[in-house]
C-alpha cells in the first residue's frame, strides 16, 4: 500500500478487495479473505485490515457471519458504481413520484416542526428513483412554501437548484419493514440515511433520502461529495 498518498491505507485496501470480486476472483457467497489474510497480503496490521473488512460488510458487499467468516453479499454485484458516476449517468437513472399530497403540521416530523413555518403550506413528495428496474434512492421531500405547488414537479424543477444547502447529516443505517418492498430489497440491509435541508426566498425543503450502501465509495469524502440534491425530479 502507498503510505505517501493521502487517502487512509484502509480505503486503498477496499479499493483492491473490490476489484477482486469484480474481477470475479470471489463470486457471490463464496467465502472471503479472513481478517489474518488480508492483514498478510498487504502487509497491514489486522486493525486495519478488519477496519478495511468492515468498511465493504457496511457497504453491503461482505457479509460477516460470526464463527463461520466472510462471505462475498449475494447481491454485491447487483449496483457498484462511484457516486460522482451515478450522478452524471443521468441517462441510466429514472424516477417515479410515488406521493404528491399535502400534509397538515401536525402530521410532520418532530425534527421538522421545529424550522416550518406552521402559517405556510406543506408539501410531501416521495420519489423513487432507479437505475434499470432496480431502485436505488428513495427521496421523501417535505417542502414549507407560501408558493402554491399543487402543480408538483414545476416547482422543484424551477427552483430546486436555486436552494441552498444549510444542514446535511449522513449516517449508515438499516432498511426497514415498510420501505423493503419500494426498494427490493430484504428488510435490515445496510443502506445511507441523508438529511438535507434547503432554504430559498422564505421556502424550506426538508428532504430525507435512504439510498443503497453498496454504490458509494467509502474512498470518498462523503461529507464533500455526496449530494442527493443533485437528483432532481424530472
Amino acid at each position: 500500500m502507498d503510505k505517501i498518498i493521502k487517502e487512509p491505507v484502509y480505503l486503498q485496501i477496499c479499493k483492491v478487495l473490490k476489484s477482486l470480486i469484480e474481477q470475479g476472483e470471489f463470486g457471490r457467497g463464496d467465502r472471503f479473505l479472513s481478517e489474518r489474510e488480508v492483514s498478510q497480503r498487504f502487509e497491514v496490521s489486522r486493525t486495519t485490515a478488519n477496519k478495511a473488512l468492515s468498511s465493504l460488510v457496511g457497504e453491503g458487499i461482505l457479509v460477516y457471519k460470526k464463527g463461520v467468516g466472510t462471505f462475498v453479499s449475494e447481491g454485491s454485484s447487483a449496483i457498484s458504481v462511484d457516486i460522482q458516476d451515478f450522478l452524471k449517468s443521468s441517462t441510466n437513472l429514472s424516477s417515479e413520484i410515488k406521493v404528491f399530497c399535502e400534509r397538515a403540521y401536525e402530521d410532520i416530523p418532530d425534527a421538522i416542526q421545529s424550522v416550518f413555518d406552521k402559517e405556510k403550506s406543506i408539501y410531501y413528495i416521495m420519489t423513487v428513483y432507479t437505475v434499470g428496474a432496480q431502485p436505488v434512492l428513495i427521496s421523501r421531500k417535505y417542502i414549507n412554501s407560501a408558493e402554491d405547488i399543487s402543480s408538483g414537479e414545476d416547482f422543484i424543477e424551477k427552483s430546486y437548484y436555486d436552494f441552498k444547502l444549510v444542514k446535511k447529516d449522513i449516517s449508515l443505517s438499516r432498511l426497514k419493514r415498510n420501505d423493503a418492498p419500494l426498494m427490493k430489497k430484504e428488510e435490515g440491509e445496510p443502506l445511507y440515511l441523508i438529511r438535507d435541508e434547503l432554504i430559498h426566498e422564505g421556502s424550506v425543503i426538508y428532504d430525507v433520502s435512504l439510498m443503497r450502501s453498496d454504490i458509494v465509495s467509502f474512498s470518498m469524502d462523503l461529507e464533500g461529495i455526496l449530494n442527493i440534491n443533485l437528483l432532481s425530479d424530472k
